[in-house]
């Protein structure tokens, strides 16, 4: 949970100091020549993809919460019963 915080506030950090970027490229006039334009893209293509990953963490966080109680416990018992079968399949069969 604390990793995923930081993760979104690290991308959230970074799509701002982009987009400020994006700005500041417009408000001093370097967009004029093309040194301008690649560091305009260079930040909106940074911008955007931070963007992506702030959205799938909030998008996956909002599912994760909204997911009924028993379909938890059911996902979680489903693969510890797996687990168990495949234990019982893999030990050798005792011969007498």
């Amino acid at each position: 949970m604390l990793e995923r915080l930081g993760v979104l506030l690290f991308s959230t950090l970074l799509v701002a100091g982009s987009l400020a970027g994006a700005v500041w490229i417009i408000a001093t006039g370097q967009l004029q020549g093309i040194d301008g334009i690649f560091l305009m893209l260079v930040c909106l293509v940074l911008a955007l993809v931070f963007a992506i990953v702030a959205h799938s963490l909030v998008k996956n966080a909002m599912a994760t919460a909204t997911q009924p109680a028993a379909a938890k416990a059911k996902a979680v018992a489903k693969p510890a019963a797996a687990a168990g079968t495949a234990e019982a399949h893999s030990q050798p069969a005792a011969t007498h």
